[in-house]
């Protein structure tokens, strides 16, 4: 189980730039993610137990209470769409990235109750194997010439499909009672991925390409912290701590993210399309920048469920903001 754990955090870690993915999704996280759009119940039994107030209560779908936020981040990612200014992006990054850490933090986790924790010594080591998959990227587009972007995107937009199945499926539980309608889950998930990954062939608009890029990467960054196990401030805190200093240094500090960031596309940023005649066609912000510190978020905020007191989440969410 240990392993499990920190190949999910591998897959994490893909999240951690702040332009592109640095980590490609294993094998078996492809696999759990394509598990999770098969028809289930409403809640699952890990979620019940966290969320029913006794066991003869019915418990609170999550996703339900919280249908004007979601709504909320659809309407957010058409923003970059309708208007594409400075003040524009702020208001996109800043209230999709603050919407979607709430919404992660309140949905049911993915991780099996018996999963080992996210333990001291993974949150230490997480920087260095970032480190060590970005860097890899790099040689191989700047000394060898080998261009990973393909394997890379197909991989990563696989398991973007499986998380969008997810949030897709979930939608459809929350607003209705019939089992077959998850069905829906899969195949629009199918589609939307089929959509950019031809939306050069079908020469799609700028427009279209962003609005199927931010839905996959949104799905992503909603999914990956429920995948998680995490259940130490003092881990939460490490991990983050440590991926500031690496973020900083290979964006600051070296040409290493610029150099990946601009070679690789895949739907592991939000990307907002620049007006015309800006120095980059698109502003981004990368996944981990939202999807790591829901980790923590999400753990404060069962902390306050624990202790019955709102405040945590509340807090915790206005302090990322």
């Amino acid at each position: 189980m240990r392993c499990h754990t920190q190949r999910v955090l591998l897959t994490l870690l893909a999240f951690a730039s702040t332009a592109h993915a640095l980590v490609a999704p294993r094998p078996h996280v492809v696999a759990t993610a394509h598990a999770l759009v098969a028809p289930r119940p409403k809640v699952t039994a890990h979620c019940r137990t966290a969320l029913a107030a006794t066991p003869t209560e019915p418990p609170p779908n999550p996703i339900a209470q919280d249908a004007p936020i979601y709504a909320l981040a659809a309407a957010l990612q058409a923003v970059p769409i309708v208007l594409q200014s400075k003040e524009s992006h702020y208001v996109f990054f800043l209230g999709l990235a603050t919407a979607t850490v709430y919404l992660s933090s309140r949905a049911c986790s993915l991780a099996p109750p018996e999963a080992e924790p996210l333990t001291l010594k993974q949150a230490a080591l997480a920087p260095v194997l970032a480190s060590a998959s970005l860097f890899s990227l790099y040689v191989l587009i700047k000394y060898l010439s080998i261009d990973p972007s393909l394997g890379y995107r197909l991989l990563t937009s696989t398991f973007a499909g499986g998380a969008a199945a997810l949030v897709i499926s979930e939608a459809v539980d929350a607003v209705s009672d019939d089992e077959r309608a998850s069905v829906v889950a899969p195949v629009l998930s199918i589609i939307v991925v089929a959509l950019y990954l031809g939306a050069d062939a079908l020469s799609l608009s700028v427009e279209a390409k962003t609005v199927l890029a931010n839905f996959l990467g949104w799905s992503l960054a909603l999914l990956a912290p429920r995948t998680v196990p995490l259940r130490s401030f003092k881990v939460g805190a490490a991990l983050l701590g440590g991926l500031f200093l690496y973020d900083i240094f290979f964006v600051f500090g070296s040409d290493v993210m610029m150099t990946v960031a601009t070679k690789i596309d895949a739907p592991v940023v939000l990307k907002a399309p620049n007006p015309i005649g800006s120095a980059s066609p698109y502003a981004l912000l990368g996944l981990g920048d939202v999807a790591l510190p829901s980790l923590l978020v999400s753990f404060l905020g069962r902390y306050g469920d624990v202790r019955g007191e709102r405040v945590w989440r509340r807090a915790a969410t206005g302090a990322y903001a």
